[in-house]
């Protein structure tokens, strides 16, 4: 399993619509991130993310940050989370025809278990990390957004990552190429991707160690509505910490 700390409300969000949200890595919470930058190019304003942990023991620092300062939950989940189809020549979150009304096309490096989720890789000097990501006339996608700075390693971060380029902007279409040539930027701060039924209907959730009684109340209401059940954990850290 894979865990991910948030509130009350982003897993209604969850439950509801059955998708995760990957978000524009250039407004994700760490800036170092975002400031690799070369001849006007930023790559993260390409790469999408959905963040995790590997780590199955809770952490207060992980509460605080991400957890509504421990009134909210941490979702447990499988990492096969994605339905991927597959063809003669790809393997895609959708089928091609799904692009038909958008102006962006996802493209996927699905690593290991065929899922696009990678490990962070806590490095010292980042400016090592920019030198993996541009080559000497192009940039290597891969690359983006699997490093972060050391102080960030108490994480144990993975991460769902989709590499997302603009192919329209108003009446205008374009290719992936001049599109990075042009430096257009897709339009979405954030795209909401379906989650695979055996992944959602396995979702495990523990409830935040400084929830009220309400808030239990309201987490019970969520699972009963949309999985069919009240089960959940509580904090190992509830009653521990002030509320």
């Amino acid at each position: 399993m894979i865990y991910h700390y948030t509130s009350l409300e982003s897993l209604a969000c969850i439950l509801e619509s059955r998708c995760l949200r990957f978000t524009r890595l250039d407004l994700v919470d760490d800036p170092k991130e975002y400031s690799f930058i070369k001849d006007g190019f930023n790559p993260a304003k390409y790469v999408y993310v959905s963040c995790w942990t590997e780590s199955h023991e809770e952490t207060i620092p992980q509460w605080k940050m991400y957890g509504n300062n421990g009134k909210g939950v941490r979702i447990a989940i499988k990492p096969d989370v994605f339905n991927i189809i597959e063809d003669d020549k790809y393997r895609l979150l959708f089928p091609l025809d799904y692009f038909v009304d958008k102006d962006y096309i996802i493209m996927p490096d699905l690593g290991k278990n065929n899922q696009p989720l990678y490990k962070i890789n806590y490095i010292n000097d980042l400016h090592y990390a920019k030198g993996k990501m541009f080559l000497d006339d192009s940039i290597d996608f891969k690359e983006v957004a699997i490093y972060k700075g050391p102080e960030w390693s108490f994480q144990k971060e993975c991460r769902f990552i989709l590499y997302v380029l603009p192919k329209s902007v108003g009446d205008k279409s374009y290719s992936p190429q001049q599109a990075v040539l042009r430096r257009l930027i897709p339009n979405h701060n954030y795209l909401d991707i379906p989650i695979c039924d055996t992944a959602y209907n396995s979702i495990q959730i523990t409830l935040g160690p400084s929830s009220s009684y309400a808030e239990e109340l309201i987490l019970r209401s969520l699972l009963k509505k949309y999985l069919g059940h009240e089960n959940f954990d509580k904090s190992v850290f509830t009653y521990s910490i002030s509320k």
